[in-house]
């Protein structure tokens, strides 16, 4: 389970589907991934300036 859709850290692990789901209803906004899935990590907001 993933809190702040997806983009937080990792709050809860199980293989536990069933549970997981459950825990996270007591996040709001968290993310339960499949098993084996790696969190996304937030892309940044704005790039950073290039100098040629």
């Amino acid at each position: 389970m993933i809190l702040n859709d997806g983009n937080g850290r990792v709050a809860f692990t199980s293989s536990n589907k069933p549970l997981a789901d459950s825990v996270s209803r007591s996040y709001p906004g968290s993310v339960v991934l499949p098993r084996g899935a790696a969190p996304t990590e937030a892309a940044p907001t704005e790039a950073a300036p290039t100098e040629a």
